[in-house]
């Protein structure tokens, strides 16, 4: 079944269900395209998979167990700096694209409230999952592009965070 924005829309309500509120409490990254983030929601421990794969990008709430690299890559542990500790705030669908945001609440190293968006976008190889800033900065991204790479947009730490080409929705 192909990951179009019916059905991310479908996986966006349930993953709200389960998870609005809920505690990150570790970040991993299985392979060069997959994250697992494990959080503490409702009660119980779940597990949310984020894949960026070219062929597999997908979302879901899994309970298989994957290996973990014994040292963390330098995304995993940005992410784990930003995010480990976070509550997630709100999880949304850009109209029926197939562009879903995770909005977390957490805080920073002076204490003081912080509000990240991780943006899943689930578009065949050219899918990516990105950390950015309440100021539209990203903070880091699993497949970055530069501007030798692409025309189009720059993904990659420090940059403004802009929608994939062929969209022309407002945040």
């Amino acid at each position: 079944m192909s990951f179009d924005g019916i059905v991310m829309n479908r996986y966006v309500r349930a993953l709200n269900e389960a998870l609005i509120t809920g505690k990150v409490s570790r970040i991993y990254q299985v392979s060069n395209y997959e994250l697992l983030i494990h959080i503490r929601a409702k009660g119980k421990n779940v597990k949310l998979l984020l894949s960026a794969h070219p062929s597999y990008a997908r979302f879901s709430l899994t309970t298989m167990d994957y290996p973990t690299p014994p040292m963390p890559s330098q995304l995993v542990m940005s992410l784990r700096k930003h995010l480990e500790g976070a509550f997630i705030k709100e999880i949304r669908q850009l109209g029926l694209e197939r562009i879903a945001m995770m909005t977390f609440l957490g805080r920073n190293e002076m204490g003081d409230d912080t509000h990240l968006t991780l943006y899943l976008e689930i578009m065949g190889k050219h899918s990516n999952i990105i950390l950015v800033r309440q100021d539209g900065t990203i903070i880091d991204a699993i497949k970055r592009t530069n501007p030798e790479m692409s025309q189009v947009r720059i993904v990659q730490p420090g940059a403004r965070y802009e929608y994939p080409p062929l969209f022309d929705h407002k945040k």
